[in-house]
């Protein structure tokens, strides 16, 4: 077996936190469809008490252009997503306390595919992503297999040790993304199955592929893993249904996913990559309110030089309606292609206005042009000098405006070196 790789202090693991035994106690009490409901309720309330992330959800939703949501079908799947969030959070509980009950709360589909090539000796790569309980498909095969699960800690060392608790209650061990890698194929080539998330956000890589409809940066392990060892990938996605029972979940494995070694190493891992994506992506899209949008999953660029303040990654500039300070700007904006390389910048600028750029360019003719409700968008460079046009984009998904003509004033821009003045704002 495996050493788990996170590293907690003895007293923390001896002495876990008094209120999370409390909650546990409470929750065995209840069954799964009461205590669901009750999740639901909680998960209303926090989509309405929680503005930040409310908008973060709505912008990764916006984001996904797959979904081709309206803004209300977009509220409506982000209030099921935070019920969602609440629902899984309430399980942990639970199943932390009633681990017989993971048995009987999911169906697993197709498990038997996995199970005939464990017994021949075959390792098997796991992938999965965060659908409705995450922790689930893990479990499940922990019950009649041997694996481990890649993991890493939390922001808080009681909280690893009580989630770390859960994962690991079948006898699944877990290691940490840090040495993945090694230890991975090493389970593999014993004959276990080794399970990962395929939907974490990855700048720091060199690796990207459409997610959903817009570009993310993902990682290859799997698809290292696969080819290295000629192990298939299997992927794992989950679901609750509501079919008259105690609130089950279901929990699917697909057919394996067989490397061609033979193949050229960088386009077999892609092709691998893209095809556990896509059944997760098909996944999605049935059910996106069981997904977990919470998290930053299309982030672009590492943090850098840039303040952390404007460290996003959907940004909006608006140009002013003078032509001469259009094009003062438009040099200057080269600046922006350095500091955020990898970004999707789009440049709104008026219709009369030429502009030969890299970026996406939306024309206006007036004002009202500009108001869109577009909930993309992460920040915005306002160089139109009405401060209310920040105002109703930080109303939809922008964290983040930067005024940087506070009044209209066409001569201000036309006699400013535009690069030099957003380097001062940005770094």
């Amino acid at each position: 077996m495996f050493r788990t790789m996170i590293k907690i202090p003895l007293y923390i693991n001896r002495i876990p936190p008094f209120f999370l035994r409390c909650l546990e106690f409470l929750c065995s009490l209840l069954s799964f469809r009461l205590l669901h409901g009750l999740a639901s309720i909680a998960g209303s309330l926090a989509y309405y008490l929680s503005p930040k992330q409310r908008k973060r959800v709505m912008n990764n939703l916006a984001i996904a252009t797959a979904l081709s949501l309206t803004e209300a079908e977009m509220k409506s799947v982000a209030k099921g997503a935070f019920q969602n969030l609440y629902i899984t959070t309430f399980d942990y509980f639970k199943l932390r306390i009633s681990q017989s009950a993971v048995e009987t709360l999911v169906s697993a589909e197709n498990i038997e595919a996995v199970e005939n090539l464990q017994k021949k000796g075959q390792g098997v790569i796991l992938v999965g992503a965060h659908q409705a309980n995450w922790e689930i498909p893990f479990l499940i095969s922990s019950t009649t297999m041997q694996g481990v699960g890649i993991g890493g800690s939390f922001f808080a060392a009681w909280l690893s040790v009580w989630i770390h608790s859960l994962r690991t209650m079948f006898g699944g061990t877990m290691i940490n993304p840090e040495n993945a890698v090694v230890m991975g194929m090493k389970a593999l080539r014993q004959g276990k199955f080794v399970a990962s998330a395929m939907d974490q956000a990855l700048p720091e890589g060199s690796h990207s592929l459409n997610f959903l409809g817009t570009r993310a940066w993902c990682t290859m392990t799997p698809a290292l893993w696969s080819y290295r060892t000629g192990c298939p990938l299997v992927v794992m996605t989950t679901r609750r249904v509501k079919n008259g029972s105690d609130c089950p979940y279901i929990t699917h494995y697909s057919e394996p996913i067989w490397p061609d070694t033979q193949s050229p190493f960088r386009p077999e891992l892609r092709r691998l990559t893209q095809a556990a994506t896509r059944i997760l992506e098909e996944s999605i899209l049935e059910r996106p309110e069981q997904y977990l949008w919470h998290h930053h999953r299309w982030r672009q660029d590492v943090p850098g030089k840039v303040k952390t303040q404007f460290q996003h990654d959907f940004i909006l500039i608006i140009l002013p309606e003078d032509p001469l300070a259009c094009e003062a700007i438009i040099t200057g904006l080269s600046v922006l292609e350095i500091l955020y390389p990898r970004g999707f910048i789009t440049l709104m600028k008026p219709a009369n206005v030429p502009c030969a750029t890299t970026f996406e360019v939306r024309p206006y003719d007036c004002r009202q042009d500009i108001l869109i409700r577009d909930w993309r968008f992460q920040m915005v460079i306002n160089f139109y000098g009405d401060s209310s046009l920040g105002d109703h984009f930080l109303r939809l998904g922008v964290f983040e405006v930067l005024d940087v003509a506070s009044q209209k004033n066409p001569q201000y821009l036309r006699d400013q070196d535009i690069a030099s003045l957003l380097k001062q704002q940005l770094i």
